[in-house]
């Protein structure tokens, strides 16, 4: 890990660790994208990867995957700008932004 992302890191452990609900986006380069999820991998993050899961952005695909974790206090997403591809992906994305209850 470098040095300039450990402040990074440190917010990172203090949502996943106090935060009570809630969806927080982590904006970072595929390399620290890949670092996050060599870390918390083994940890209490589920962790759903659009490299190994390639497809548009689906708001159920999401919600069944979560739904499958129900001791899992945080999920990530990893890579998802691999997902929003196209004008329909950015809709849906924008569309569900709005249902609550979702998780």
């Amino acid at each position: 890990m470098l040095e300039s992302n450990q402040e990074g890191y440190r917010t990172l452990g203090w949502i996943m660790n106090k935060s009570e609900q809630g969806l927080f986006l982590v904006v970072a380069d595929e390399p620290v994208q890949k670092e996050m999820v060599e870390i918390y991998r083994n940890g209490t993050a589920g962790i759903y990867d659009y490299r190994r899961h390639p497809g548009a952005y689906s708001f159920r695909d999401l919600q069944e995957w979560a739904i499958g974790l129900p001791e899992t206090r945080t999920c990530m997403i990893a890579n998802f700008h691999l997902a929003i591809q196209d004008e329909d992906s950015l809709k849906r994305l924008n569309f569900s932004r709005g249902v609550k209850n979702c998780c």
